[in-house]
């Protein structure tokens, strides 16, 4: 989906990429990543979040100085300098060091704004690997959480997608979610595609008893954070238990969002 729809609209920056092997959840087919030092983690599949989390469904939190965070992509990316924006707890952060090759960039959250909930800065063309290593500078200097990295290209046109999210988490991990809001304000979308079949119906031969009402605050926390941007609920199709028994609920479930869609005045697939 990324790749046709930036064939038409222009590449924009590759978008999000989340701590996946910090929070021990299945990785994307198009970049892995790995870490060193001692890190802790929550994600959104767990009802009481331990550490406030936000738009990528997962947060990891060190207070390790010489902790780190890798990323590989499968493929080169376009050589260009990008904007980065990390999404992180700025407030008593340790310095972060980018790093690519020969190529380091010295990156101070706690000397941004921290209402932003995000820090930027410029980094030079890479092929496939980056890593983001902690570095303490000052006694006040605690720890570092994050978020997920977001890679932009430096002129502001174009499209950008981000895939987020965790297995097995439904809405309710976006409700749960403390910093969601702030950051989904900072991606800015015109496109907010929710879609939770397989956490909401695994398992089950009738929908929950709060699933209309977890779609619905669900709906109403994303158009608060970005009212301008459009909503698309995407129904399950055909689901399988076992690869041989048809799941019927998917069915109750596609007509509950049909109704929902029409009362929000969302978009429905």
């Amino acid at each position: 989906l990324q790749e046709i729809l930036q064939v038409e609209r222009r590449d924009a920056g590759w978008g999000m990429v989340q701590p996946i092997s910090v929070a021990h959840t299945f990785s994307s087919v198009y970049y892995t990543s790995s870490h060193k030092g001692a890190w802790r983690y929550d994600i959104s599949s767990r009802m009481t979040p331990s550490i406030p989390r936000g738009v990528s469904g997962m947060v990891a939190k060190t207070a390790d100085e010489n902790a780190q965070i890798s990323f590989e992509f499968q493929e080169k990316l376009p050589q260009r300098p990008m904007r980065l924006q990390i999404f992180c707890e700025l407030h008593n952060s340790f310095d972060i060091l980018w790093v690519s090759g020969e190529d380091t960039v010295l990156i101070q959250p706690s000397l941004k704004n921290v209402d932003l909930g995000h820090i930027e800065a410029l980094i030079p063309a890479f092929d496939r690997e980056f890593t983001l290593m902690c570095q303490k500078s000052a006694p006040s200097q605690s720890g570092f959480i994050f978020h997920g990295a977001n890679l932009l290209s430096v002129e502001d046109s174009g499209l950008v997608y981000h895939s987020l999210g965790v297995e097995g988490s439904g809405y309710a991990g976006i409700l749960n979610a403390e910093l969601f809001s702030t950051q989904l304000s900072a991606l800015n979308p015109d496109l907010i595609i929710l879609d939770f079949s397989v956490a909401e119906l695994n398992g089950r031969d009738v929908l929950g008893p709060f699933t209309k009402k977890n779609i619905s605050r669900t709906i109403a926390k994303a158009n608060r954070a970005c009212p301008n941007a459009a909503i698309l609920l995407l129904s399950g199709q055909d689901m399988y238990r076992g690869k041989q028994e048809n799941m019927a609920v998917t069915e109750e479930y596609s007509a509950l969002l049909h109704e929902i869609a029409k009362e929000k005045g969302c978009l429905f697939y």
